[in-house]
């Protein structure tokens, strides 16, 4: 607020952005303390083999699935950013990218340079402006398409130590895909139960006509997002969903 807008609404969405990802964050650290993956990673630690990843210094993996493409410039209109090998997604839109290969990004001031990988399955609160300033009713659960994948969601109290004796819950995924089909398959673990019970699923990037969707072997009905994804709300201990 100090220095007015445009600055003022581009800092609360990069801030807001930050709370949106709580989930992503609480499970890239919980996964650290399991196997020492740290949370932010060299592109390096994504592809040791890869000649151009090692010399790469700006880009960063958050969490196992993110890219971050920080801007370093003032005033920088477009950069080049190297994407290692496999599909990347635009995290804001799913526009597809090639990996093992060099784009040209044009910039926007609003938006961090962010890319998913293919597959991959990344949970989300709704925007809040401090955590617990809203109890949830239902979540956001954002899939890629692109090839098969797969995604990790850890939650417990936030404080505390009884999930040590199963007061946690980790939801485990797989995605399966051909050129006609999706499906999202959700396995859970433990005994902690949130306070929310439905789970928006946004699917990002899929190159077919939707004309069916079906929870758990029950044809549901789905909505047309502004940025090409379609929603399906689905109870948040879904077995299974299919897009065809």
């Amino acid at each position: 607020w100090s220095f007015g807008e445009p600055y003022t609404s581009q800092a609360r969405a990069a801030i807001e952005l930050r709370y949106q990802l709580l989930p992503y964050h609480y499970t890239a650290f919980w996964k650290h303390v399991q196997e020492g993956i740290p949370v932010i990673k060299s592109l390096s630690f994504y592809d040791q083999e890869d000649a151009l990843a090692i010399n790469r210094e700006n880009e960063f993996i958050y969490g196992d699935d993110l890219l971050v493409c920080p801007v370093l410039k003032k005033g920088q209109k477009s950069m080049a950013v190297y994407l290692p090998k496999g599909n990347w997604l635009d995290y804001y839109d799913g526009t597809p990218y090639e990996g093992g290969r060099k784009w040209r990004l044009l910039l926007k001031a609003d938006k961090i340079p962010l890319f998913v990988k293919a597959g991959s399955v990344i949970p989300h609160y709704p925007v809040q402006q401090f955590v617990g300033e809203k109890e949830f009713k239902r979540v956001p659960l954002r899939v890629y398409f692109g090839q098969n994948g797969s995604g990790l969601w850890y939650e417990d109290s936030g404080e505390g130590y009884k999930y040590r004796k199963g007061k946690y819950r980790l939801a485990r995924y797989e995605t399966i895909f051909d050129q006609n089909c999706f499906r999202i398959d959700q396995s859970l673990e433990g005994k902690f139960k949130p306070g929310y019970k439905k789970i928006d699923v946004e699917i990002y990037s899929l190159p077919f006509e939707v004309k069916n969707c079906e929870v758990d072997g029950k044809k549901t009905k789905y909505k047309l997002l502004k940025n090409g994804a379609i929603r399906i709300r689905a109870n948040t201990n879904f077995k299974s969903i299919l897009i065809s």
